[in-house]
C-alpha cells in the first residue's frame, strides 16, 4: 500500500529496511493481477479519480475524502467493494 505523499509502507519494505530478509517470501504481498503494469493501473487509478471528483465535487474540494489506491486490487482475491460518499460506491471483482 502506498500513502497519500506516494511512499511505500508495506511490512515487507520494513524487513528490507531492517535486513531481515527471512521474512521476504512471507510478507511480499501476491499479484493476482502480473499483465497490468504498474503505469496501467495507475491510468486506471487516474480516470476512477477524475469519476469520482467529478461527481463528488463538494467533497474533494475540501479535502475531506482520500481517494481510492487501486493497487490493493493486485491482491485481493475475489470481490472488493469501496464506499464513495455521494455515490453508491464501486465493486470490483478479480476473475481469476
Amino acid at each position: 500500500m502506498r500513502t497519500t505523499d506516494g511512499k511505500s509502507h508495506l511490512p515487507v519494505d520494513v524487513a528490507r529496511l531492517r535486513g531481515h530478509s527471512h521474512l521476504y517470501d512471507v510478507l511480499e504481498p501476491p499479484n493476482y493481477l502480473p499483465e497490468w503494469t504498474q503505469e496501467d493501473l495507475k491510468s486506471i487509478e487516474r480516470h476512477f479519480h477524475e469519476v469520482i471528483e467529478e461527481r463528488t465535487n463538494w467533497i474533494t474540494e475540501r479535502g475531506n475524502i482520500r481517494l481510492p489506491n487501486l493497487d490493493v486490487l493486485r491482491e485481493i482475491k475475489g470481490k472488493m467493494y469501496m464506499s464513495v460518499p455521494g455515490m453508491y460506491g464501486v465493486s470490483t471483482r478479480n476473475q481469476i
